[in-house]
């Protein structure tokens, strides 16, 4: 099954920091602007706007610099009909709207006798971001050079308030301001990826996929191999990747391929562009890639996935090597699914799926002797769970046939038939389906099943948390029921406390 990692709205956090800037005044701007080929010195009504627009930045109050902006306006809208410089006028009409809004001057819907332009009809109103998206492509068609430029007027503070704004309503739920927030910000600047990364998350909290694929793909265009937009990119191959891989699982033959496809260029661009880490998220995604690999029918591409696991295991995490160890089990090849599991076990001697599947595995490999001390610490951390007992009882079957010390042999039929009549008279099964440490916190999510057939059943669960040194450092109890007769229930335990690194329970009758 398809991973998906961290939610969509997660991805949120990337905009706020990444997008974070502090707006230029226009000296400032201006001052790197020698590229720019735009004229602001003439005629006079356009000397005399720069002027103005200028000493707004060293206006010594709100009064003064608004005072200071909308004679800007006033100067450089002034006989404008004429033609001249029409280009130079708009780019300081553009420029002091930014800084209207950046200072709260205007709201972004005003009047035009508001912004300081001059002529009888004062009282239309305009809408300031349109007005400065209008008035730079004016400025960009008449002189490309400066893009650059007016690149960072688009994305002065007006911009960066509309995509915080858009971020806070996200995380208020409400949703469709945000959407309406985000598109505002694509009208200052459709070439920043941040609006499209915020629509992909609104899509996602709509259950809107087409949406989703959209604007992630917009997002990674946008993106393109800008440094600065390094995690929206790689973010967007992370998200979009993982709507084509779920989108391959629910389909077949040659669209199943298609989509499988698609999902693995997107998932080898995240893990190129990603740091070579033990990180969650590469992780999932080497996992997420072997299950589309397979859907492809690609599977002769799954070991180079974890090749460098077996030849390295210091480098990687018990997680990587645990989900390394599936992949090789999925492909059957147990003898790399043992070397895998046993890392995990040397790393994280508790990890109770990892002490499973490497049972499994050793099975698998005829290695029937390690399997049984292996299950027997499984028993220890997951005592409830009948499909261990069960297990247990096959390493015991296993090697009887081989044992030819009549006093052994008789030892081994005695504890096939001890194990497997435990778990067949078991009425509680525990499955546990995760267990997470995520900053200070830990939590186990699972299911009781009562397999009685006739009683319903409250069952108590009680759980220890361990640190890597096997010390108790909490501990919680679970009330879970009623359970009706063959059926099951799903519980989570959750801990807030450092340090654990593992879990076990008490025996759940």
């Amino acid at each position: 099954m398809i991973r998906p990692g961290k939610s969509a709205a997660v991805a949120l956090g990337f905009a706020l920091s990444a997008a974070v800037g502090v707006p230029r005044s226009a000296v400032a701007q201006d001052a790197a602007a020698a590229s720019c080929s735009i004229e602001e010195g003439s005629p006079k009504d356009v000397a005399t706007a720069y002027l103005r627009l200028n000493s707004a930045s060293s206006a010594k109050d709100k009064a003064a610099k608004a005072k200071s902006l909308r004679e800007a306006v006033k100067s450089a809208s002034t006989g404008i009909e004429k033609g001249q410089n029409v280009p130079g006028r708009n780019y300081i009409m553009a420029k002091a709207y930014v800084l209207m809004l950046a200072d709260s001057i205007v709201p972004s819907v005003t009047t035009r006798g508001d912004l300081g332009l001059i002529g009888p009809t004062a009282a239309e109103r305009v809408d300031v971001i349109v007005a400065i998206d209008s008035l730079l492509d004016s400025v960009e068609k008449a002189a490309p050079d400066c893009t650059t430029e007016t690149d960072m007027w688009r994305q002065n503070k007006p911009w960066l308030d509309l995509l915080n704004s858009s971020i806070a309503a996200m995380d208020r739920g409400q949703v469709d301001s945000a959407e309406m927030l985000a598109n505002r910000t694509l009208v200052l600047h459709q070439t920043n990826p941040y609006g499209y990364q915020i629509l992909a998350s609104i899509a996602a909290r709509k259950n809107d996929s087409a949406k989703q694929v959209e604007m992630w793909q917009k997002a990674i265009t946008a993106a393109g191999t800008d440094t600065m937009h390094k995690d929206v990119r790689r973010q967007a191959h992370y998200y979009l990747g993982n709507i084509y891989a779920e989108q391959a699982q629910a389909s077949s033959g040659a669209e199943q391929i298609r989509l499988a496809r698609e999902a693995q260029k997107l998932y080898r661009v995240f893990l190129d562009e990603s740091p070579d880490s033990a990180s969650d998220d590469r992780t999932i995604v080497r996992s997420n890639l072997a299950i589309v690999l397979t859907y492809a029918g690609d599977t002769a591409e799954i070991p180079k996935l974890y090749a460098d696991l077996i030849a390295n295991p210091d480098k990687y995490s018990a997680t990587d090597h645990l989900a390394a160890g599936d992949m090789a089990a999925r492909l059957n090849r147990s003898t790399d699914a043992v070397r895998l599991y046993e890392n995990v076990i040397k790393k994280n001697p508790n990890e109770r799926k990892a002490l499973f599947n490497l049972a499994a595995s050793y099975y698998a490999e005829k290695q029937y002797a390690k399997m049984v001390p292996t299950v027997h610490h499984l028993v220890e951390i997951d005592p409830s769970h009948t499909e261990n007992w069960k297990l247990l009882g096959y390493a015991y079957a296993m090697l009887q046939p081989e044992e030819k010390d009549p006093a052994k042999k008789k030892a081994l039929t005695d504890s096939i038939v001890k194990y497997s009549t435990l778990a067949d008279a078991m009425t509680t099964d525990v499955t546990v389906e995760e267990f997470t440490v995520r900053g200070g916190k830990a939590s186990v999510d699972g299911t009781i099943t009562n397999l009685d057939p006739k009683a319903t059943k409250t069952y108590q669960i009680k759980f220890e948390f361990l640190d890597k040194d096997g010390k108790v450092v909490a501990t919680q109890e679970a009330s879970v029921g009623p359970v009706a007769p063959t059926s099951a229930k799903a519980f989570k335990v959750e801990v807030d406390k450092p340090g654990i690194a593992w879990f076990r329970y008490a025996p759940v009758k």
